[in-house]
């Protein structure tokens, strides 16, 4: 579900079995960053990108961790009631878990990028958009309508 205001994003919200990936790194290293929950909120900025998310409750994520040069450290592994996920230009600048909490990092020489999904991990590149125009198929977005205009002809 995608809430708007005046013809703005504001809010992405999947109430059941959310799940986002994103490719890490190159196709041929298989690495998959990956978020699910029951629901997951994801809140945009003016410029309609994400600024925070909030996925609960029962959070999940793998992550590939880098440092500054962009080189690979590690492998978190995390379990939570609750985590809310910050950004700052189109980057995640902070992860916060809320809850009962558990997780694990490991270095990049002991992983198998094959065995590191969750449950729900399906990638399914040949199905992405590209653009909205596909993402629409050929729809068009309904125009803004404001409230108050429907509770005045209601009330008349």
């Amino acid at each position: 579900i995608m809430l708007m205001d005046s013809s703005r994003l504001r809010e992405l919200y999947i109430p059941r079995n959310a799940t986002l990936i994103s490719r890490s790194g190159p196709e041929q290293a298989g690495f998959y960053d990956q978020i699910q929950g029951n629901t997951l909120r994801a809140f945009m900025n003016d410029s309609n990108n994400i600024d925070s998310m909030h996925v609960f409750p029962n959070a999940e994520n793998i992550y590939y961790a880098q440092d500054e040069a962009e080189a690979y450290l590690g492998v978190n592994e995390t379990t939570s009631d609750r985590m809310e996920i910050l950004f700052e230009n189109k980057e995640i600048s902070g992860i916060y878990y809320r809850g009962i909490t558990n997780g694990k990092t490991t270095p990049m020489t002991m992983i198998d990028p094959v065995l590191l999904k969750l449950s729900r991990f399906q990638w399914r590149e040949k199905e992405k958009k590209t653009s909205l125009e596909d993402f629409l198929d050929g729809k068009k977005l309904a125009e803004p309508q404001l409230w108050r205009d429907r509770i005045i002809r209601i009330n008349e």
